[in-house]
């Protein structure tokens, strides 16, 4: 039985660009030749006080070089050598993890990313979090020029995965992977098939929820084979769609499909159906809202925005430009016949159009939003929201129904979930009194009074500042109003909540503002998506923070404008020309106001300057692949979009493109451009993971990877004769994932201990949130971190392409293509 003998460790950060990385020595060492992987030996106990004890010039090496990590091992003397099923129970495994962890990241050590430094504020990991899996065999660094036999190179790399395969059959199943491991969600290519025990149409509340947030808690419970199934079920890869002759992957996305043929329904008269649901004789007032309505028009009226909205549908092909123009026609009913530009006519109606209604908030804003929605809806469409008789006749919603529908969705998730909620809970009481905390202390200080010792006007300063703390902190979900009677209440002002029972007041009352858990529980129930269009005042920036898009139970989608923590329904003035029988035969113009659009019908969509809002903040920066393909309101619209953002960035350099770029960058920021050079396919569908990227057919023969290392001690090929590595002769390793505080330089002040520390708890809450929900965590970004490589100049120029370098390149890009048919081929 073959020993796993390396540490593989993927690092999750806040560093924009480069949140998902795999660690490799030199971004430890970026000088000294190493062997190219952490060495590990999970049969010996590693002590750290052992290695403490050697120079330190060596102690960070030893783990990086095959000779020295043998020495760090006989530096512990004689120990008894144990069977890995003993080590594992013994826990040998998470001993030498945290050892090794502890010496390759201590606090304050330095990281180089994209080859700028980094000091490390934090590192965790959680104990038994890891796997034994086949070693992903990279394609290793090659002299092209003295290649005569691609086959043998995929050929060995054939051989040392189903080495690998055949190593971990031979391993006991209870060694596979840590008490803590749980398997990623599976992300198969084609969608899945419904679960036999998933209902075949969406339901309300009851049971979705639970089932959802059930397959997202970690496998304490399972027995060892329910876990040897579900691992394998997340790596298998995807059957192979039949008579494809595709062999790689398409970055650039498929052109839009031609539009649907103009066609304007036909209005008919129909009797009355006396089974039809008895429509609402209740008025829903609309108020409208003045500041944000203007806010928002003149935010998306401004001549930039249309910029750059204009210049996108300028590099559109036909087709595209045929699409968006049909949709500014059946919104606003103006005559567009030039593709040269954007109609401005049309698009400034479609923004004049929107609509902005208020409410009187006092911490109810989001339901009485939704409310008010609802309940407009019902009143003038057959299409309407029916809930336990709510929607029928009468029975109207209220911000009370929907908060009880919260309520319920949240006191039907399993125990586990909710004793994790609660500690979320618990966090978030401590982040507020810390947050206090430091406020009071400050005050002390420069009232000059003891401590606790203030008079009336002193006590009311601090009483405001609770209250504050309570209304505009994100910390404050679940935790209960702070109820101040004596000086001795300010020591902790704020608690969590604790039961079933203070949940369901908590929820119910108006101290819950509402958060994305309302916005799931609504979708679940009621099968409607809330999206928020959100406005920072003091960036002045428009945006869409959150999509639920983890769940596919919805039909309808509604927008929310959110400001200052207060939510205002959004609807939007359509204007139709519909073909009307009778008396006579006449076109007739009709104006309609849109509140629901449903994503499985393509004739309302919404107006353009939203969609390119969708686009520009949210769409393209989601990183991942699978996340994408969920997905699902208008996808064709968005991949043209993106096929034409891709576009853009190959043009030859012009002042207009470079207005384009910077105006984009200025409004939206976005994480995933970075610096590629490649032929076009500078839009990513995920962040680098590996060493090795894909050799794409339409890529130039060597795209850049921050973490590609030239001279590492990789497989060499010199002529026709392969050098192997062999690493020991084994072909598994050990897997982890930690989460790493970093910061830019190579010193932590003191305020960087503290925001990093506040940080770093924070993101705990988050990621449990993130967990409850069941969806994929990832670290939020920080900006400042971002690397000063990273500059639009960089990321979209590529001074080096030019038809000469071009043609040295494809020369040697049919080697590369043989040799890419081969590996996609294992």
């Amino acid at each position: 039985m073959n020993i796993p003998n390396e540490l593989k460790i993927t690092i999750n950060t806040s560093i924009p660009g480069f949140q998902v990385i795999k660690y490799k020595p030199f971004m430890t060492l970026p000088n000294d030749n190493t062997d190219g992987f952490v060495h590990f030996n999970p049969l010996i106990k590693l002590k750290q006080s052992v290695i403490n004890s050697i120079p330190k010039n060596f102690q960070v090496k030893e783990f990086f070089n095959k000779g020295l990590f043998q020495s760090l091992i006989n530096s512990h003397g004689l120990i008894e050598t144990k069977n890995l099923v003993d080590a594992t129970n013994e826990g040998i495994v998470d001993n030498n993890i945290k050892v090794t962890l502890d010496t390759l990241f201590p606090t304050n050590g330095i990281i180089y990313i994209n080859k700028e430094a980094y000091v490390i504020a934090d590192v965790q990991w959680t104990k038994g979090d890891w796997k034994i899996d086949k070693k992903i065999q990279e394609l290793p660094n090659i002299r092209f020029n003295r290649i005569t036999d691609p086959f043998l190179l995929s050929s060995l790399a054939k051989q040392k995965q189903l080495s690998g395969e055949e190593e971990m059959k031979k391993l006991p199943e209870d060694v596979l992977f840590g008490p803590n491991y749980s398997p990623p969600e599976p992300t198969p290519s084609a969608p899945q098939a419904p679960l036999p025990s998933a209902p075949q149409a969406p339901l309300p509340l009851p049971s979705a929820p639970q089932t959802q947030l059930l397959s997202t808690q970690p496998s304490q419970n399972l027995s060892n084979n329910q876990r040897i199934k579900l691992l394998q079920q997340s790596v298998s890869p995807s059957a192979p769609i039949e008579g494809s002759q595709n062999k790689f992957p398409q970055k650039y996305l498929p052109i839009m499909p031609p539009p649907p043929q103009p066609s304007a329904p036909i209005i008919e008269e129909k009797e009355e159906d006396e089974d039809e649901t008895e429509n609402s004789t209740y008025e829903t007032k609309l108020i409208n809202s003045v500041a944000s309505n203007k806010t928002v028009k003149d935010f998306f009226q401004n001549k930039s925005y249309y910029f750059m909205v204009n210049f996108m549908f300028k590099n559109m092909n036909k087709t595209s430009q045929n699409l968006i123009n049909k949709l500014l026609v059946d919104s606003t009913n103006v005559n567009i016949k030039s593709l040269t530009n954007l109609s401005k006519v049309a698009y400034d109606k479609s923004v004049v159009n929107t609509q902005i209604y208020s409410n009187k908030g006092k911490g109810d804003c989001f339901f009485l939003a939704i409310a008010d929605g609802i309940n407009y809806n019902n009143r003038y469409s057959n299409d309407k929201i029916i809930y336990n008789n709510y929607g029928k006749g009468n029975m109207i919603f209220t911000q009370s129904i929907l908060r009880e529908i919260v309520t319920k969705y949240i006191l039907e998730m399993n125990d586990q979930t909710l004793t994790d909620l609660l500690q979320i809970g618990e966090t978030n009481a401590e982040l507020l009194n810390n947050e206090f905390n430091s406020i009071k202390n400050n005050l002390q200080e420069n009232w000059g009074v003891q401590t606790n010792n203030f008079n009336d006007q002193q006590f009311m300063y601090l009483l405001e500042a609770i209250d504050n703390i309570y209304k505009t902190n994100d910390s404050s979900f679940l935790i209960l109003k702070p109820i101040i009677k004596t000086i001795a209440d300010l020591n902790k002002p704020f608690h969590a909540i604790k039961n079933k029972s203070e949940i369901k007041s908590y929820i119910e009352s108006s101290n819950y503002w509402a958060n994305t858990l309302a916005i799931d529980a609504i979708i679940y129930t009621l099968g409607l998506n809330i999206i928020t269009v959100k406005y920072d005042s003091n960036q002045n920036k428009m945006s869409i923070p959150y999509i639920n898009t983890s769940v596919s139970n919805w039909n309808k989608y509604l927008f929310l404008y959110y400001q200052n923590y207060h939510y205002e329904l959004m609807t939007f003035d359509y204007v139709f020309n519909t073909i009307q029988k009778r008396p006579k035969l006449e076109i007739k113009t009709t104006k309609k106001k849109i509140i629901f659009f449903d994503r499985n019908t393509k004739n309302i969509y919404p107006p353009l300057w939203l969609i390119f809002l969708i686009f520009g903040s949210y769409y393209i920066n989601i990183l991942y692949e699978n996340e994408k393909n969920k997905f699902t309101i208008f996808p064709y619209i968005f991949d043209g979009l993106i096929n034409t953002f891709n576009k853009i960035l190959t043009l030859q350099e012009s002042e207009e493109k470079k207005l384009f770029l910077k105006t984009f960058k200025n409004y939206f920021n976005p994480s995933i451009l970075r610096e590629k050079q490649q032929r076009g396919a500078y839009i990513t569908s995920q962040l680098p993971d590996s060493s090795y990227q894909s050799y794409q057919h339409y890529n130039q023969y060597d795209p850049y990877n921050p973490y590609r290392r030239y001279n590492q001690n990789v497989n060499a090929i010199s002529g026709s004769k392969i050098v192997d590595n062999d690493s020991y002769n084994t072909n598994i390793s050990y897997y982890i994932t930690i989460d790493m505080e970093l910061k830019k330089g190579k010193q932590l002040s003191i305020k960087d201990m503290v925001d990093i520390k506040c940080r770093q708890k924070w993101n705990t809450v988050r990621r449990n949130y993130a967990n409850l929900r069941g969806i994929k965590y990832v670290i939020p970004p920080v900006y400042d971190n971002a690397p000063s490589r990273m500059t639009i100049k960089n990321i979209v120029a590529n001074k080096n392409y030019t038809k000469k370098n071009q043609k040295k390149k494809r020369k040697k890009s049919k080697i590369i293509d043989k040799i890419e048919t081969h590996f996609s081929q294992i």
